[in-house]
This record gives C-alpha cells, sequence and structure tokens, in this order.
C-alpha cells in the first residue's frame, strides 16, 4: 500500500509499490484524482512539486513545446520515485510517438490529432507488448524496470562496497 504525505507533514511520498499506477487504481476504486498539468516547466522537479502539494498525476505536454525525450523521461522516473503518475500528451497520433513515451515511463499518454475510431485504435493496440498488443520491446516499460523494491538478493548486493568486502565476510574473515 501506498502512503501519501503532504509537505507539511514532513515528507512528498512514502511508495511501496513501485511503478504502480496509482491514478488508475484510484480512478477504478470511484476516487477523485487531482493532476498537475504543466506545459514549459520541463525539469524533473516538477514531479516533487506536484507531490507536495498533493496531486495524484502529472501531466505534461510534448506536443506544444521544446521538450525533449530525454527530459520527458526524466520527469517519468521522477515521477515515479515520488509515487505519482506521471501522463504525456504526445506530439501526434504516431502510434511510435505513444510506445517511446511509455518506454521512459509514462503510465499514459493524451494523443492528439484522432478523428476516428480506426485511428484510436490503431494508437491504443501499438501501445502493449504482445501477446495484448503489436508494440516490440523486450519487456516491462521503463516504470516498472527502475522503480522496484529492492529484495533479498538486490539488498545484500547494494551493501557490497566491493567484491572484497563481499569475499571477506563469506570466508568469515575479519575486516
Amino acid at each position: 500500500m501506498t502512503e501519501r504525505r503532504t509537505a507539511e507533514e514532513g515528507s512528498l511520498a512514502i511508495q511501496n509499490s513501485m511503478g504502480e499506477n496509482h491514478a488508475k487504481r484510484s480512478l477504478a476504486a470511484g476516487e477523485l484524482v487531482l493532476f498537475m498539468g504543466v506545459n514549459q516547466m520541463r525539469t524533473p522537479n516538477i514531479a516533487m512539486f506536484a507531490a507536495s502539494c498533493g496531486f495524484d498525476e502529472v501531466y505534461f505536454d510534448v506536443e506544444h513545446n521544446p521538450t525533449s525525450l530525454e527530459i520527458a523521461a526524466a520527469i517519468c522516473v521522477a515521477a515515479l520515485g515520488v509515487g505519482i503518475t506521471p501522463i504525456a500528451r504526445v506530439s501526434s497520433r504516431d502510434p511510435h510517438d505513444a510506445t517511446r513515451i511509455l518506454d521512459c515511463g509514462a503510465q499514459g499518454v493524451m494523443v492528439p490529432h484522432v478523428s476516428t475510431v480506426a485511428e484510436a485504435q490503431a494508437v491504443v493496440e501499438s501501445c502493449p507488448y504482445p501477446p495484448a498488443g503489436a508494440s516490440f520491446g523486450l519487456g516491462q516499460r521503463t516504470g516498472s524496470r527502475l522503480c522496484r523494491p529492492l529484495t533479498g538478493r538486490d539488498q545484500r548486493l547494494s551493501q557490497c562496497r566491493d567484491p572484497a568486502d563481499s569475499d571477506a565476510r563469506n570466508s568469515g574473515g575479519d575486516r
């Protein structure tokens, strides 16, 4: 479960289920979801601002400003790290635009210039990986790969300073 705190309580967010789409979960439960929309601010700290103000998601536009894919990816990863949902408006209905931003960690996209049901279906079908969709990829999206809790072996590895320390502990030697 995720615990959200306001800035007055002294913490931005504590997230135990990294990579979960919190806004989607809240909407499915019939809860109110607040989002912060940004257009010209292109730094990852916008995610921290949104979380500290109590927003559930941050929406940023890459169609109407010069935000690069690298900046968009940094905003997505920062948003996931503070427990809010990153949503991006892509620059076209080309499925390539939607899949690239999803691969960078966005958990939702707004696709412009869609006029027909067929155009909408083409974008939707291109986003998920097989067997659900046609997007090619090596597995999970960035958000779920980069933002996951350390467990077991990962925690032990993160505590090792260098291979010599690990070898000394395993052989029973003192340091």
